[in-house]
Formats: structure tokens, C-alpha cells, sequence
């Protein structure tokens, strides 16, 4: 059960160094994900005010309450809504709360397996999404957005690493969504040059926050990855992957 305190949508005064930053707000969508939790960690370090909005499909709010407790006295910048982007009343509700600077995209399905046989679902659910959120933010005149993309739009590459104007070719339809929706982007920046975009197209990212304890059980993930050993990392997994943040989040990002 989510906890009340989260859930509090009213507005909120930025606490210690974010004063002085003029209350800059920051919206993450998914940002209770594993790549979500560690970048609302370093943004409230940094002394940015956060808030939240994640249905909690692929994450846990357990790992919010880890990302409050080592922000310190930063972690009282962070608001969590619990919602969802292809509903647009609740992409509404979260811009009711403040009006953001920034807006970072991570929110969305990432199975690169499950995308092709569910491909409806995942057009629907990733596109839709970003749709709403754009268009909800252009109407509150936010304009900063830095998308999560994905190295999967480059297919199987013959060399690493790719540089930007590598040749695209999508494979699955999780990587499809992040091609189209980079196009949306593209297509919006176009129309309206206030926006400032940026578009991350990166590889499996892996490992713990440091204040996490040492996961010796790591030490052959390499070899058992090469070797194929499915049974092997099915049953090792939780050991390797809960990464003091919850539960492993299955973010295929390659």
C-alpha cells in the first residue's frame, strides 16, 4: 500500500540549498524505477526539488523511502504522485502541484522480449504516454525535456561504440517506440523552437548506489551473461539484482 505521505498533492517549499536555487523544480516520470531512483538521488543532492510520478507498474515505493533517507535533509525537496501518463487527468494533477523547469522521461514498458508479443501495448502505452505529457507540458509552458531512449534503435551494430549518426534499424517494437517518439520530439522542436530537447540513447545500465553493500554473487555475472546460462542467472538474480533500491526493474535499455 502506498503510504498518505506520498500521495499529498499540494504544493511544497523547497528545504536547505534548493532556496537558493529559487525552488528549481524538476518532474521525472518513472523516477521510482532503478535508473529513475539514482538520478532523483543526485538531482536532490544537487539540491533540485523533485517530484515524482510513477504507477508503479515495474518499481516499488520502498525505494523511494531508500532515495529519502540518503538525500538526508534534501530528501524532504522529493514528492511522489502516484499516476498514470496515459491518463492525462493525472499528468494534469502533477502540473497542479508546481510549475517544473525541467522534465525528465523515463517512464514506460521496456521488455525488449515481452514488446514482441505484446507490440499493441507497448505502441499504446509508450506513445500515448509521451503524448500527454508533452502536450500537457506545452500548455503549462515547459519546455526542458530530456527523453530516455534507447540503444536498441540502432539494432545490432556492427562496432561499439555507436556514435549518433550511426545507421538506425530498429528490431522490436520496444525499440520502435523510442524511434517514434524521438521523431515526436523532432516533429515538436520543429513546430515550436522553445523547446530544448535532449534524446540519451544508452546501453544496459548496471550496478549499485554505493552506499549499498557489496554484491560478491556479481562476481561471475560476466561469464554466466556470455555463456548463456539462463537457469543460472534466473536463479541468482534476486541476489544480484536487488540493488538496495527494491525489486530488479527489468530496464532493457540495448
Amino acid at each position: 500500500m502506498v503510504s498518505k505521505h506520498w500521495l499529498e498533492v499540494e504544493p511544497m517549499e523547497c528545504n536547505g540549498e534548493a532556496q537558493e536555487r529559487k525552488q528549481r523544480w524538476i518532474l521525472v516520470t518513472g523516477g521510482a524505477g532503478y535508473i529513475g531512483t539514482h538520478t532523483v538521488l543526485q538531482l536532490l543532492m544537487e539540491g533540485y526539488c523533485v517530484v515524482i510520478i510513477d504507477n508503479l507498474d515495474n518499481s516499488c515505493e520502498e525505494a523511494l523511502h531508500r532515495v529519502r533517507k540518503l538525500a538526508g535533509e534534501f530528501g524532504e525537496n522529493l514528492k511522489f504522485v502516484k499516476g498514470d501518463l496515459c491518463k492525462v487527468e493525472d499528468v494534469l494533477k502533477v502540473f497542479k502541484l508546481h510549475r517544473f523547469d525541467a522534465v525528465i522521461h523515463f517512464a514506460g514498458l521496456k521488455a525488449v522480449g515481452e514488446s514482441v508479443s505484446k507490440p499493441l501495448r507497448y505502441y499504446s502505452n509508450n506513445l500515448i504516454s509521451t503524448i500527454n505529457l508533452m502536450d500537457v507540458m506545452s500548455k503549462n509552458n515547459c519546455k526542458n525535456l530530456v527523453f530516455s531512449s534507447s540503444a536498441t534503435v540502432y539494432g545490432q551494430p556492427e562496432c561499439v561504440p555507436c556514435t549518433e549518426d550511426y545507421p538506425l534499424h530498429v528490431m522490436n517494437p520496444y525499440g520502435r517506440t523510442k524511434l517514434f517518439n524521438e521523431d515526436i520530439m523532432r516533429d515538436v522542436h520543429h513546430a515550436d523552437s522553445e523547446w530544448k530537447i535532449v534524446l540519451l540513447r544508452y546501453f544496459n545500465p548496471v550496478g549499485s548506489h554505493p552506499s549499498g553493500p557489496r554484491l560478491h554473487s556479481c562476481h561471475g555475472f560476466g561469464k554466466w551473461s556470455y555463456e548463456g546460462s539462463g537457469q543460472t542467472l534466473h536463479n541468482s538474480r534476486h541476489r544480484m539484482c536487488n540493488l538496495q533500491f527494491g525489486n530488479r526493474e527489468r530496464h532493457h535499455c540495448a
